[in-house]
């Protein structure tokens, strides 16, 4: 297939206000911005998106990282309204749609797309999610200091959640396996998490 040029390939520019392309991904995509899309429904919404750029995955993945809805990209919204882990059973996972966008982009994530992601991710306080795709928001800086233990065993549990009597508290609660042998060997430990809308460590 021809690569396709500057001129001739669909975009979502936001100077074109009626753009029908815009207006088409926009409709399509709606369907699992704001409200949870479950697996069936994010693939749907991939293949009509995929329509629309004429079925082009590397045309698709620029625009959904496009801040073309409401000043954000696609990304934004779908973690924004992600449901949060205690209203998901006691096994949270990526919302559909997120892993099929992330998939889509595979190592192309831009560090706009992520820093927009993050922005979600701090509207919602989200921090179960923020946990499994940590690894794709390589943009904070340094990674959380590593372990010599890797069992699964001996991985430590955090769950953050909003305090019972003031909003603008959190409750960390942890449990650190082998915390004394940890500190020996490792020097240190530590975590990255999300509460309050702010990111800590």
């Amino acid at each position: 297939m021809a690569a396709t040029t500057g001129t001739d390939r669909p975009s979502v520019d936001e100077s074109k206000g009626d753009n029908p392309m815009k207006k088409a991904l926009t409709a399509t995509l709606c369907d699992g911005l704001f409200s949870y899309a479950d697996t069936d429904t994010a693939t749907r919404i991939i293949n009509q998106s995929l329509t629309h750029c004429g079925g082009s995955r590397a045309i698709l993945s620029q625009v959904i990282q496009t801040q073309f809805i409401a000043g954000h990209t696609p990304f934004y919204w779908v973690v924004a309204n992600a449901p949060k882990a205690e209203k998901s059973g006691p096994q949270y996972t990526i919302p559909p749609l997120l892993d099929q966008f992330l998939e889509l982009c595979e190592d192309d994530l831009l560090k706009e797309t992520k820093r927009d992601l993050m922005d979600g991710l701090l509207v919602a306080s989200n921090d179960a999610l923020y946990r499994l795709i940590r690894s794709k928001l390589t943009f904070l800086g340094g990674p959380t200091a590593s372990s010599f233990f890797q069992d699964e065993s001996d991985q430590p549990v955090y769950k953050v959640s909003p305090s019972s009597d003031r909003s603008f508290y959190f409750e960390l609660a942890f449990n650190i396996p082998r915390f004394y042998d940890r500190i020996l060997i490792d020097g240190e430990i530590s975590h990255d998490f999300i509460a309050s809308g702010t990111s800590l460590r």
